[in-house]
């Protein structure tokens, strides 16, 4: 595993693409006829500082600009899938929002929870577990590929988990990315389908019951 310089430029690039990334989800998931202009214009800003962070990076990596735009796309579309089938499900709103925002959160933490869960796993399934965790990571392949910065080996992180050191091929952005967006596209699909068998069982039921 090649260890990058992590100054305090890479760094702050690296937050500034988490929040990036988080703020696109946010788009995803609230995004309403009512609060479309705010929040996109708020997704827009977050997109605006994100470009500028990266563009003050000590160094950027080959690519960091397609990785940085691959990320929030990933974000907004798993969050907006998963906020449509709860929504097809008529569970309420903000709630649903809110939900699908922390999903994608707790995906790009995953560095924090993934030992934890791995250590109550058989020992023959902690490595699959560990492996298909960390290849969907965004955050950790936003670090390298977008701010070049060496997220495992930092102090809070290389310390403090047992994946940071152990031999694993790091995530790929596209792939990681592409991911979840599949992921997010499916379950925005299955809502829609919900949706419209709901509403096709309602009309048979008006008709049915009209005189």
């Amino acid at each position: 595993m090649t260890r990058l310089a992590g100054d305090g430029g890479s760094e702050s690039a690296f937050h500034a693409v988490v929040l990036g990334a988080a703020a696109a989800a946010a788009v995803g998931a609230f995004v309403r006829p009512a609060w479309t202009a705010a929040i996109v214009g708020l997704g827009g800003a977050a997109g605006a500082g994100l470009a500028s962070v990266i563009a003050r990076a000590a160094s950027v990596p080959q690519g960091a600009y397609v990785a940085a735009l691959a990320i929030p796309i990933g974000a907004t579309l798993f969050a907006w899938g998963l906020a449509t089938l709860g929504r097809s499900l008529r569970c309420p709103d903000p709630g649903v929002a809110l939900c699908a925002l922390i999903a994608v959160v707790t995906g790009l933490t995953s560095l924090r929870w993934v030992d934890p869960i791995a250590e109550r796993l058989s020992l023959e399934r902690r490595g699959e577990f560990r492996r298909s965790v960390f290849k969907s990571d965004l955050a950790t392949a936003a670090a390298y590929e977008v701010a070049g910065y060496d997220r495992l080996h930092a102090p809070d992180v290389y310390d403090e988990t047992t994946i940071a050191s152990l031999p694993m091929a790091l995530p790929q952005t596209r792939s990681a990315a592409a991911a979840w967006s599949i992921v997010g596209i499916a379950l925005g699909a299955l809502g829609f389908l919900v949706a419209s068998v709901r509403r096709r069982l309602v009309e048979r039921r008006a008709t049915r019951s009209a005189p």
